[in-house]
């Protein structure tokens, strides 16, 4: 489909804070609207947009329909269609999916809403903002033990991308405790063996009584973990496999003083980044 280019490219952006994003232009602001519609909330139906679209886009008469949108209190649904359907951004067909996926969205809970708002967070590495919606589902009233346990679960998961190992290993366990699971069990096992050393670790798992398949599976999924990532590195591509075949040949001790010094690197590397 082949987008028109209407009204003009502003000067000053408007900004979306749930998503931390600037718009400078109409298509933007569609395309925006067109590939989120399960983030939206009524917080989009802003006066601000509304002179936005007017002064800087010089839409002005789209600008009037969103107005008299707002002060008539219309839903959620015919607002975003209003903008879809003024600029030719989709199809008939496209629109029905999106108004569909916007009722949807109002249907669903305040938790609910935030988690949703948080996988997309966490897909597109906006880790922090994930956090803060996570955080805000936990909060939020009516949540049960399952859908507490799934945000505690996803909040572990940001906290070990940002390698924040002993956080994430909390957050794990209290997964755990809401809802006994396996898979939670060995990520919550995991997050303790990259937090802390080796020694803490085995002392860990002889105070949980963990199961010997358990934790030998647990070893097996780290170092592929190590493995996949350090591939994408190239350089430290050939390090990690002198490191692995330790192991191998039954160097243990220096097989895990081996890990750990990789994934220090790795800490101090990410968090460099970061900071740029």
């Amino acid at each position: 489909m082949v987008y028109l280019c209407i009204g003009s490219y502003a000067k000053t952006p408007y900004y979306i804070e749930k998503v931390g994003i600037h718009i400078y232009s109409i298509e933007e602001l569609c395309y925006y609207l067109f590939q989120n519609a399960f983030l939206l909330d009524y917080t989009i139906m802003k006066t601000e947009l509304c002179d936005f679209v007017e002064k800087e886009l010089q839409l002005k008469e789209l600008a009037a329909k969103l107005s008299g949108l707002i002060r008539a209190g219309t839903s959620l649904s015919a607002f975003v269609s209003t903008i879809l359907e003024d600029t030719h951004y989709c199809t008939r067909e496209e629109l029905k999916n999106i108004e569909q996926a916007l009722r949807e969205n109002e249907r669903l809970g305040p938790g609910q809403k935030r988690k949703v708002r948080g996988d997309y967070f966490y897909r597109n590495g906006k880790y922090l903002f994930a956090l803060r919606e996570y955080q805000d589902a936990l909060n939020a009233e009516g949540a049960d033990d399952d859908f507490r346990a799934a945000v505690y679960y996803n909040i572990g998961v940001v906290y070990a991308k940002l390698f924040f190992f002993e956080k994430a290993g909390e957050m794990m366990k209290r997964s755990y405790g809401l809802a006994p699971d396996d898979g939670t069990y060995l990520r919550w096992l995991a997050c303790k063996r990259l937090a802390g050393n080796r020694e803490e670790y085995l002392d860990f798992i002889m105070k949980e009584q963990a199961d010997q398949n358990q934790y030998m599976k647990l070893e097996e999924e780290i170092s592929q973990i190590f493995l996949e990532e350090a591939e994408k590195k190239d350089k430290k591509y050939l390090e990690l496999k002198n490191v692995l075949s330790m192991k191998e040949e039954g160097k243990i001790a220096l097989f895990y003083e081996g890990i750990d010094s990789i994934l220090a690197s790795w800490k101090r590397e990410y968090r460099k980044n970061m900071e740029e």
